[in-house]
This record gives structure tokens, sequence and C-alpha cells, in this order.
């Protein structure tokens, strides 16, 4: 008799996928992201007859808007930038005199230039709050138009000589920076039929923002060692105020020698008069301090103090209203 198996037994057990795992010294891999290809979509031109090429291919402009009385500029791009500056709510307090443009090929370009100077000046930009009618201020989420370009004044000279190192933005008459109207920028304009006495005033105004320049790097270069205070003066008709600079007196080291020694020199402070000296004591002009009177504190021997000239008389110099503002500025940043 034949014994039967159960066919449970008889058949074979199925067979299982080998399942590859990873190696452990795998896991600790980061694993790259997974892309996928979309065919992109085509672009169809408007019923309207517009050519969004065309458009792209037109000028464009980057625009610096100078606030009239707050010490702050605007970054931005348009095609038309007096255009762009009538939608602003702050169309009315914007400085025309000292607002600037650059003309650029196309709109690509412009970005592109827009976005630099937007990252290099990063460090200067500012968080502004807007009141709206009711009374209300408007928090960052919902800021009003161009609210997030906003930078402090004292970045608008970095923002100049990033626009002049960038290549190319020269046109055939070497005219880069304009005013909003079209006219060079008054520190590159050249006039040959001015007079003696204006040309004068014209390179003494170049020379004394120059000037300045010189000041605040030297005072940045002691900021980032020291602190400053400023003191508001109550007779603004003698003084501005009074810059102190804290634990000065024993600063001495190699290293700091160089801005130490400049500080302490009166030729640091003097700025051009664009007049001829009333002596003739062989100066070229006649000279203004920025500084009028270099001090140790009477209280604390240790701080240096720096007593700032009357700003009525630094405005009436050569780019003197320019230098107020650009001092003024300044002050906020390094004593903030």
């Amino acid at each position: 008799m034949t014994q039967t198996k159960s066919l449970f037994h008889s058949q074979r057990p199925l067979h299982q996928k080998r399942v590859d795992r990873p190696h452990p010294s795998e896991l600790s891999q980061p694993s790259l992201p997974m892309g996928v290809w979309l065919p992109r979509r085509p672009r169809h031109p408007a019923s309207d007859g517009f050519n969004r090429h065309a458009a792209s291919n037109q000028p464009s402009y980057v625009y610096l808007f100078v606030h009239a009385t707050e010490n702050r500029f605007k970054i931005g791009k348009s095609k038309s930038p007096t255009d762009r500056l009538a939608q602003l709510p702050e169309a009315g307090q914007i400085d025309g005199t000292q607002s600037l443009r650059v003309a650029l090929p196309d709109r690509q370009r412009a970005g592109q230039v827009e976005s630099l100077l937007h990252k290099g000046l990063a460090g200067y930009r500012l968080q502004l709050s807007w009141m709206s009618a009711s009374g209300m201020f408007k928090v960052q989420s919902q800021p009003w138009d161009g609210a997030t370009e906003w930078f402090s004044l004292t970045g608008l000279r970095h923002a100049i000589e990033l626009l002049r190192a960038v290549p190319g933005l020269h046109d055939a008459e070497g005219a880069l920076l304009q005013t909003l109207d079209g006219q060079p920028y008054w520190l590159d304009r050249l006039d040959d039929h001015r007079s003696l006495q204006d040309q004068r005033r014209h390179e003494a105004g170049r020379y004394n923002l120059g000037r300045l320049e010189h000041v605040c790097d030297v005072l940045m270069q002691i900021k980032r060692h020291l602190d400053f205070c400023w003191t508001e003066s109550s007779d603004q008709k003698a003084s501005a105020g009074t810059l102190r600079i804290k634990g000065f007196k024993p600063w001495w080291t190699i290293e700091h020698l160089a801005p130490r020694l400049a500080l302490t020199s009166h030729e640091l402070w003097a700025l051009k008069t664009g007049k001829l000296p009333s002596k003739p004591d062989g100066a070229m002009q006649a000279f203004t301090p920025l500084v009028k009177l270099i001090r140790y504190a009477g209280d604390e021997p240790k701080d240096l103090e720096l007593v700032l000239n009357a700003m009525e008389r630094i405005r009436k110099l050569p780019a003197g209203a320019v230098i107020a503002r650009r001092w003024a500025a300044f002050r906020e940043v390094i004593t903030s």
C-alpha cells in the first residue's frame, strides 16, 4: 500500500526575495535629494501684443533714494525711477539733489546690480516701522511698499564705491552716477566755464567728503576695540556735542598706533572752506575744523573727548550739508 504524503509537507517552502540591507557605515552618509525634472510650460505672448522679451531688453536703472530729513536711503531698480518714486508713500520726503540713479542695459543686469548692493550693504539694512492713518504701527510681516530696502545713510558711500567698482557700468561719456533727472552726479560734474572761485569751492567739496570718509575709517578701527558715547551740547551755536572714547589713554599697542596718531592729529579734522586764507601763512586754502578740541575727560582721565564744532558752521562749508548729515548718521552707528 502506497503511503500518501500530506500536500502541505510535499510542497517546498515559498522562496522569499532577498532584501539588501545597507551596511552600518552607509547609514552615516547624508542622503542626496532626488531631483525631479518637469518640462517648462511654454510661454505664450500676451493677447494684447505685449512683447515680454522686448520689455526685458529695455534700459533699466538702479536708484538710490536719499531721505531728506532722516539718515537713511533706499536701494531699488526700475525702468523709470521718477515713476517709482511717485508710488512711494514717502515720495515728498526724498532729497532729489542727493538721490542718484545708474543706467543699466536691461532689467536682468539691473537686478544683478541691485542684488549686489543689497548683499554688500546687508549690515546697514534698517528694520522700519510705519504708522498707519489709524495710529497703529505695521509689523514686519506687513511692510508697506518698499519698506525692506532702506539702509542707514552711513552705507551710502559704500554703495557708491560698489557701483564704481562694477565693471562695464560707465557709458561712452564716463557718466556713471546721475541725478534722477539724468544730470551727472555733482562730484563728477565737469564745467569748463566755471569761475575760479566756483572751481575752488567744488574741489573743496570733493576734498571734504573724502576727509569725512577718512575720519569714519579711523573711528571704525577704534570702535572695534573701544566704546563710544555721545553727549549733545546745550549750546548748539558753540558746539554740536562731545564724542567720548572710553579707555583711550592706556590703549597703547603697536597695531593700534596708526589710528591713535591719526585721531589726535589736527589734519584729520581740517575741512576746506574753498576760500583763500586771510593771512599769507603758506596755506593754499583756509580750513575749518570738524573737531575743535581734543582733551582727556575731567571726570575720567582714561577717556578721550572730541568736542565737535557747531554744525551751523560745518553746513556753510563746501558740501557742508552733506557732511553734516553723513556725520550724524555715522555717529548714530558708532554710539549705538
